[in-house]
């Protein structure tokens, strides 16, 4: 619960500011204008956003926000806030906001493995694609070519010199490709 009026907690079970290294004296302490003393700089102007999207919100609404939070440890976790005007004064003015809060550092430093991981697969099914297979389509066409041609060795020989650069240039793909997959 965070006294909107007071700009500090009035009332917290701690859990995330405990795995992020806080004791409970900490918390209190740092309790009062709580977001300035441990919300990341750059995350300012966002929780300004969010406090005036609380200050107009509705009855009941609930409001999202991440932002980001330093540690202890001086490092900073991502929170997802879930917000909602617990109560108002006479004239509608947020004085208790009801806040669940989610470490979600964990699942975003998945996600941009995930999506590293996901790029990279993308990369490999290009070369798959365009760099395996044109060789490949180049050696048929060339066996095909031979077929028609064997009355003609002169013809037959240019035909397996060409067969012979394009496996060539098909095991360097392959090459390429495994090196790379082992780097990763």
């Amino acid at each position: 619960m965070y006294d909107f009026m007071a700009r500090r907690m009035s009332f917290a079970t701690g859990n995330i500011m405990r795995d992020m290294g806080y004791a409970e004296e900490e918390l209190m302490s740092i309790s009062q204008n709580f977001y300035h003393k441990v919300l990341h700089p750059e995350d300012q102007p966002k929780m300004q956003d969010h406090t005036a999207k609380l200050i107009q919100s509705k009855p009941g609404q609930l409001l999202e926000c991440s932002l980001r939070f330093k540690s202890k440890q001086d490092n900073y976790h991502t929170i997802m806030l879930r917000d909602s005007v617990y109560s108002r004064d006479n004239q509608g003015y947020p004085q208790e906001v009801l806040c669940s809060a989610v470490d979600i550092t964990n699942y975003l430093n998945l996600k941009a493995k995930m999506d590293e991981n996901m790029k990279f697969i993308h990369e490999m099914s290009f070369k798959n694609s365009h760099e395996m297979r044109a060789p490949v389509a180049t050696m048929l066409g060339l066996l095909r070519l031979i077929k028609f041609e064997l009355h003609s060795p002169a013809a037959v020989e240019e035909l397996i010199n060409y067969l012979d650069q394009t496996v060539t240039k098909m095991d360097e793909v392959i090459r390429e490709l495994t090196i790379t997959l082992e780097e990763k």
